[in-house]
């Protein structure tokens, strides 16, 4: 027998989860919060009515364009803002996904703990955080699978309940496989063992991850460690060159033409390998302490003008193949 409930045009938690693409422990906690509360409630199922699913699908739009909205920010809204503002995202010119790289500092912050412990407010013009709705690691790779540049600063992430150095290692390694190996990862651990907590500290550090202790925190000392990060960081960073969208950069990377006798996917691999090395190098900088720091901080600048040089020869490229007539790319197979 069907559940009467819906065939009053009420839908389950799970269908409603299913077509708004909102995670069912995210309706949950969006309930627990009065954020968004269902219509009905039998026991310990919820149902909303079609309405409501409409509006979880433009919610959702929202939070996961990386403009920086939460449902904080969205929960008191009528449906008719939210729909103006879903329209007005529709209707801006396709901008970088999510992450900037103005000179502005940017933080991104995944998991639902550090979410809900999110206050904005707090955040000085140095600093700003966005919270794209990212409840968990693998929810941050699809997320890093959409940026169409390389330049991601920072990311805050919530470790799970049980992790080891494995684990920490496994993420380093994977976020560095989608093209962000200069990204620094604080990685907040809200349940330690105290004893392998301070014992993996100095190790992860090794790997560009920064661990931080969740007990008692606050959003001010989460603001304090991004600082301290990327002060750190603007001490040993040269200009930063222009980020090259990942999936133009993978394009190059396999084309078959040359320019001037020289391979286009050669430089376009020379270019993501120096930013492994740039990445590489900037964190054994800031992990390593140095009596001497001079001739690492060389090195370091050296990297990133030869980087900054290079995607300047890639934007050389890209202007070239616009204007085929002006100069004519060799399609001579490498």
């Amino acid at each position: 027998m069907s559940d009467p409930l819906t065939r009053q045009n009420l839908v389950k938690i799970s269908a409603a989860s299913h077509l708004s693409g909102i995670r069912i422990e995210t309706l949950r906690a969006w309930d627990k919060r009065g954020q968004f509360v269902p219509t009905r409630r039998v026991g310990n199922a919820r149902y909303y009515t079609q309405a409501q699913v409409e509006r979880m699908k433009d919610l959702n739009t929202l939070i996961q364009s990386g403009i920086g909205y939460t449902i904080g920010d969205l929960c008191e809204q009528s449906n008719s803002q939210i729909s103006q503002l879903v329209a007005d995202l529709h209707a801006t010119p396709k901008f970088n996904a999510v992450i900037d790289t103005t000179d502005e500092p940017n933080a991104v912050i995944v998991g639902w703990r550090l979410m809900a412990l999110r206050n904005p407010s707090l955040e000085k013009d140095s600093i700003r955080t966005i919270a794209p709705n990212i409840e968990d690691i693998d929810s941050f790779y699809q997320y890093l699978r959409r940026l169409d540049h390389d330049g991601l600063r920072l990311a805050v992430v919530e470790l799970p309940a049980t992790w080891n150095l494995n684990y920490i290692n496994k993420m380093r390694d994977k976020v560095d496989a989608l093209n962000q190996s200069d990204c620094h990862i604080i990685a907040v651990s809200f349940m330690n063992d105290p004893s392998s907590f301070k014992r993996y500290l100095q190790e992860a550090q090794q790997k560009g991850v920064s661990l931080l202790d969740g007990s008692n925190l606050d959003w001010q000392s989460v603001l304090d460690e991004i600082s301290s990060v990327l002060v750190m960081r603007a001490d040993r960073h040269a200009p930063a060159a222009v980020a090259i969208p990942a999936n133009e950069l993978a394009r190059l990377s396999q084309s078959t033409r040359r320019l001037g006798g020289v391979a286009i996917a050669d430089i376009a691999t020379l270019y993501q390998r120096t930013a492994d090395v740039v990445g590489l190098a900037n964190r054994e900088a800031q992990n390593h302490p140095f009596e001497d720091k001079s001739q690492l901080d060389h090195l370091t600048h050296r990297l990133n003008t030869i980087h900054a040089e290079l995607a300047a020869c890639i934007d050389l490229i890209r202007d070239l193949a616009k204007e085929p007539s002006s100069y004519k790319l060799d399609k001579t197979k490498q």
